[in-house]
């Protein structure tokens, strides 16, 4: 499965949820962290972005993709 980048200027997520964003440089609102041309995993919360459930860092985000589906764990078997 491919995921592609999605523009921020394009479309936002429809629901609150996990994230890969792709930040610019720059300081987050309120300058707590500063975000450089990075990929991290953020929230999307009520039409923000959030870093570490703490930093707004929605003004730093320019493109998003959903997470990709886990890893399957072989199950354990008891033997």
């Amino acid at each position: 499965m491919i995921l592609n980048w999605i523009s921020v200027k394009d479309k936002l997520p429809k629901e609150s949820a996990t994230y890969i964003v792709y930040t610019h440089w720059g300081p987050s609102a309120k300058g707590r962290v500063w975000c450089g041309n990075t990929v991290v995993v953020a929230d999307y919360i009520l039409g923000m972005w959030w870093y570490c459930n703490r930093y707004d860092i929605t003004n730093n985000v320019t493109h998003w993709m959903p997470l990709p589906e886990p890893p399957r764990m072989e199950e354990e078997t008891n033997e």
